[in-house]
């Protein structure tokens, strides 16, 4: 999910960042709830994984698996949950961003795809959005839609060049106070799995963060923090898959439940004889 690109070559770190619109993105946010509703049964947050419990304001870069189209309206949501105190940006590719100019207003900034310019661009904008106290970049760094059960993952280079250069910036900054000089990356594994109903399920895992300014890091590669990030998310995604064969509800947190039953005339049907019979009615098949 590649979130929106800016071209402006001569701006300050601080006007790197889109300009958000809290009006559009509130009413965005609650559209996509509805549309989520109407085509999952449940958006699932594994509770065994990471959570989400306290907001300390410290700038978060998400990296997560392309598993699908509908990837940033989940992360909108789930951003709406667990992290609205954060304001959150992603880069999107420029041509899709020229077609959806309202994406800007969203937190989306634009990059070319497979140009040294994009990656120049996003490590600007993205430098700038690690160094901002309460935001959050959402990076899909396969920058490809990508089956859950493809290995080895493969990155673009980006995330890594991004955390090397942070280390760099906060290297002599003295110890960290509040949220100077640190950054936590955290990976996130996404699946869409069919189990007992007719609609699908988003099913999602957050692994351990990251912060890039461990001492104990301060001699890595690019590359390297590339491999390691790749290795996390592969390991979270590895754990969602065991949990999403096990097929059990208590082991996530439900962020939002979607519509349930066949639908129809079938249910119509359903409710009749339930009606009839002085039984109660239940929509879901899973309680059979």
């Amino acid at each position: 999910m590649s979130i929106v690109r800016l071209h402006s070559r001569s701006a300050t770190q601080g006007d790197t960042l889109p300009r958000v619109s809290p009006l559009l993105l509130e009413w965005f946010a609650r559209y996509t709830r509805w549309y989520l509703r109407r085509h999952f049964h449940n958006l699932r947050l594994s509770n065994e994984g990471w959570l989400p419990d306290t907001d300390n304001g410290i700038p978060k870069v998400i990296f997560l698996n392309h598993a699908s189209w509908w990837d940033p309206l989940v992360c909108l949501h789930l951003w709406r949950q667990s992290f609205y105190q954060h304001r959150a940006y992603a880069p999107i590719d420029a041509r899709a961003l020229a077609q959806y100019p309202f994406f800007k207003k969203l937190g989306f900034f634009g990059v070319e795809a497979d140009s040294s310019r994009g990656a120049a661009d996003f490590l600007r904008i993205a430098s700038g959005i690690a160094n901002t106290p309460r935001s959050l970049l959402w990076v899909t760094p396969q920058a490809r839609f990508a089956d859950v059960r493809e290995r080895p993952l493969l990155f673009r280079h980006g995330l890594g060049h991004l955390a090397h250069r942070f280390r760099r910036l906060s290297t002599g900054l003295g110890p960290a106070q509040g949220t100077l000089g640190r950054l936590q990356f955290i990976p996130l594994a996404i699946e869409y799995t069919h189990w007992q109903e007719r609609l699908p399920e988003v099913l999602l895992r957050f692994g351990s963060p990251i912060e890039v300014n461990n001492t104990s890091a301060a001699n890595r590669t690019p590359q390297e923090w590339t491999r390691e990030l790749e290795g996390r998310l592969e390991g979270t995604m590895e754990a969602l898959s065991a949990q999403a064969c096990q097929r059990d509800p208590s082991k996530f947190l439900n962020l939002l439940r979607g519509k349930v039953g066949v639908g129809g005339f079938y249910d119509v049907w359903r409710r009749c004889r339930a009606f009839l019979g002085r039984s109660p009615f239940e929509a879901r098949h899973g309680s059979l």
